[in-house]
Protein backbone atom coordinates (compact mmCIF):
# COMPACT_ATOMS: atom_id res chain seq x y z
CA UNK A 1 0.00 0.00 0.00
CA UNK A 2 1.31 3.22 -0.73
CA UNK A 3 0.91 6.25 1.81
CA UNK A 4 1.39 9.82 1.98
CA UNK A 5 1.65 11.43 5.52
CA UNK A 6 -0.06 14.77 5.55
CA UNK A 7 -0.99 14.68 9.40
CA UNK A 8 0.40 18.93 9.19
CA UNK A 9 -3.00 19.46 6.52
CA UNK A 10 -5.41 17.14 9.17
CA UNK A 11 -5.92 14.02 6.98
CA UNK A 12 -3.80 10.68 5.73
CA UNK A 13 -4.52 9.71 2.16
CA UNK A 14 -3.83 5.95 1.11
CA UNK A 15 -4.61 3.64 -2.26
CA UNK A 16 -6.50 0.78 -2.26
CA UNK A 17 -4.73 -2.45 -3.13
CA UNK A 18 -6.13 -3.66 -6.49
CA UNK A 19 -8.49 -0.44 -6.87
CA UNK A 20 -8.83 2.87 -8.83
CA UNK A 21 -9.83 4.01 -5.23
CA UNK A 22 -8.11 6.72 -3.51
CA UNK A 23 -8.83 6.64 0.51
CA UNK A 24 -8.67 10.21 3.40
CA UNK A 25 -8.58 9.68 6.87
CA UNK A 26 -9.65 12.79 7.98
CA UNK A 27 -8.37 13.90 11.91
CA UNK A 28 -9.98 16.59 14.18
CA UNK A 29 -13.38 16.36 12.75
CA UNK A 30 -15.76 17.98 12.55
CA UNK A 31 -13.89 21.04 10.59
CA UNK A 32 -15.53 23.27 11.87
CA UNK A 33 -14.47 26.87 12.94
CA UNK A 34 -15.21 26.48 16.45
CA UNK A 35 -13.78 22.55 16.45
CA UNK A 36 -10.58 23.41 14.57
CA UNK A 37 -9.92 26.31 16.50
CA UNK A 38 -10.01 24.79 19.86
CA UNK A 39 -8.11 21.93 18.19
CA UNK A 40 -5.04 23.71 16.13
CA UNK A 41 -5.87 27.42 16.22
CA UNK A 42 -7.01 28.15 13.29
CA UNK A 43 -10.07 27.84 11.21
CA UNK A 44 -11.64 26.22 8.17
CA UNK A 45 -10.30 28.49 5.58
CA UNK A 46 -6.56 28.28 6.92
CA UNK A 47 -7.46 24.20 6.55
CA UNK A 48 -8.41 24.82 3.15
CA UNK A 49 -5.61 27.38 2.05
CA UNK A 50 -2.72 24.55 3.50
CA UNK A 51 -4.52 22.35 1.13
CA UNK A 52 -4.42 24.45 -1.93
CA UNK A 53 -0.55 25.73 -0.74
CA UNK A 54 0.20 22.04 -1.07
CA UNK A 55 -1.33 21.48 -4.63
CA UNK A 56 -4.79 20.31 -4.01
CA UNK A 57 -6.92 20.81 -6.98
CA UNK A 58 -10.25 23.02 -5.31
CA UNK A 59 -12.88 20.28 -6.30
CA UNK A 60 -10.48 18.49 -3.78
CA UNK A 61 -10.75 20.73 -1.02
CA UNK A 62 -14.41 21.23 -1.49
CA UNK A 63 -14.69 17.61 -1.11
CA UNK A 64 -12.38 17.15 2.15
CA UNK A 65 -14.11 19.95 3.65
CA UNK A 66 -17.74 18.94 3.37
CA UNK A 67 -16.73 15.30 4.60
CA UNK A 68 -14.83 17.24 7.54
CA UNK A 69 -17.75 19.58 8.47
CA UNK A 70 -20.33 16.38 8.70
CA UNK A 71 -17.39 14.53 11.30
CA UNK A 72 -16.79 12.13 7.88
CA UNK A 73 -13.45 9.86 9.35
CA UNK A 74 -13.11 7.88 6.15
CA UNK A 75 -13.66 8.89 3.12
CA UNK A 76 -13.66 6.74 -0.64
CA UNK A 77 -12.59 8.28 -3.82
CA UNK A 78 -13.95 5.32 -6.25
CA UNK A 79 -13.67 6.60 -10.05
CA UNK A 80 -15.60 3.12 -11.03
CA UNK A 81 -18.25 3.66 -8.67
CA UNK A 82 -21.85 4.39 -9.93
CA UNK A 83 -22.84 7.75 -10.28
CA UNK A 84 -25.74 8.85 -8.08
CA UNK A 85 -29.04 10.89 -9.51
CA UNK A 86 -29.05 14.96 -8.14
CA UNK A 87 -25.18 14.50 -6.64
CA UNK A 88 -22.24 16.95 -8.17
CA UNK A 89 -19.54 15.41 -10.25
CA UNK A 90 -16.38 17.08 -10.60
Amino acid sequence: MQHADTQLLMFECFTLPDSDAVGFKLHGTPWTDEHLNNLEGFGLSVLQAKHYEEGFMPETIRVLSLAGQVDVRILILDPNGCLLEGLPQF
